[in-house]
């Protein structure tokens, strides 16, 4: 897979067969894009660019059999995790050179699956945090990211390889300013446990009140950032959208009425089928006792009716993979998500709009990324063939785009 680096200071044309338009599907035939100074400047057709090419004495790419869409965004990773064994990343974080190791890994596996954004969504020692700022200064490739640093959680309750957890609201605001003063692109609130793989609809307590939600909600604002929400029960997803915040991760056991809530609110949600489904099927499904693939199949499997009913009300829907977990690798799992929405009942455009420019509203990008127009920064992944007439070709892209800088 071949990574296409346009510099800082560089002119240069791209002149693939086609472009993929997700917000219509239309695809457009014989057309280039002119990138300067970092961003699409024009969209020409293919004649004009090799004459503009010729008399400009401008570089060109001619990128036989390629179609291009805007790069595709996870939203919903953890590069602190490996989505092999949990307590083995867990002690990964005290070896430096081995943390090193698995997260230039991790980021290079995003690229190479043609996934060029991600939102990380946290980890007590602030690891994502510490890949953006090593990619953005050039310590090793990597996609654009999106980093919360360390969890909101309440002490006493889940996620203590998230955060440290807080004792009151007032605690929990100065933790969001210190967040806001490292850089965070946003805030990340365990709201509930997780969900059991031994008993068919059970998650783990909700942490917060609405109204301390709410506060902690309003002090992100506040500090000018977004609020991904983890919420894995219906009551959870239920506070959480009365609490206003803006996206709501996982979701599982969400009802009908609280969808029809987060519609109401233009709440938008990152399912994350694949933890659920993934472990399912092969070679994580001979890991896990029958039982226990029952619950997990009892679990997903209505997660995607609520998926499909979700997109019918209009919910801003993403694709993330929670990259990490067990069973999902980091890149290689996003096709398996976007197969998922796909079962679903969502058409080929939806589940691309999911991964691109829906994803990009979500994490708070869409002035830069999910579309290929005008000023937009070029940060695109190219396929032989076209994914809106078969998925499939999501597997293996041909190539990417990427700036110099992140």
């Amino acid at each position: 897979m071949k990574i296409i680096t346009v510099k800082r200071d560089q002119e240069l044309l791209l002149i693939p067969d086609a472009f993929i338009d997700v917000t219509d599907g239309e695809v457009l035939k014989n057309k280039a894009l002119l990138i300067s100074k970092g961003r699409i400047r024009k969209i020409i057709s293919s004649d004009a660019a090799y004459r503009l090419a010729e008399r400009e004495k401008i570089k060109y790419l001619y990128l036989s059999g390629i179609t291009f869409m805007p790069g595709l965004i996870d939203c919903h990773v953890h590069f602190a995790l490996d989505g092999v064994d949990f307590h083995q990343a867990l002690g990964r974080w005290d070896n430096e050179v081995l943390l090193n190791e698995h997260v230039a890994k991790a980021a290079a596996n995003f690229l190479s699956c043609g996934v060029t954004t991600v939102r990380d969504g946290g980890d007590k020692e602030c690891i994502g945090l510490k890949v953006r700022n090593s990619i953005k200064d050039g310590s090793f490739p990597g996609p654009l990211v999106n980093a919360s640093g360390y969890v909101l959680r309440k002490d006493g309750y889940y996620g203590t390889f998230l955060g440290a957890g807080i004792k009151s609201i007032d605690e929990g605001k100065e933790q969001i300013k210190e967040l806001s003063h490292l850089g965070v692109d946003q805030i990340k609130i365990a709201v509930s446990g997780i969900v059991s793989f031994k008993e068919l609809g059970k998650v783990g307590p909700v942490q917060f009140t609405q109204e301390e939600l709410t506060a902690l909600v309003q002090e992100s604002h506040d500090q000018g950032l977004k609020v991904m929400a983890h919420a894995s029960s219906d009551q959870a997803v239920r506070i959480s959208a009365l609490a206003g915040v803006d996206s709501i991760e996982h979701g599982f056991f969400v009802s009908t009425s609280t969808l029809e809530l987060m519609a109401e609110k233009k709440i938008a949600w990152v399912p994350t089928v694949a933890p659920m489904a993934l472990l399912t099927e092969e070679p994580q499904r001979k890991l896990r006792a029958p039982e226990e693939i029952e619950i997990l199949e009892k679990t997903y499997r209505p997660h995607l009716d609520m998926i499909k009913k979700a997109e019918t009300m209009g919910i801003l829907l993403g694709i993330g993979t929670d990259a990490g977990a067990i069973g999902v690798e980091h890149g290689v799992s996003y096709y398996h998500e976007v197969r998922l929405f796909h079962q679903a009942g969502l058409s080929n455009l939806s589940c691309l709009q999911a991964a691109t420019c829906q994803a990009a509203k979500i994490i708070g990008r869409e002035g830069e990324l999910g579309e290929i127009t005008l000023g937009k920064v070029p940060r695109l992944t190219g396929f032989m063939g076209n994914p809106l007439n078969n998925l499939t070709v999501l597997r293996n892209p041909a190539c990417i785009v990427l700036p110099e800088f992140n």
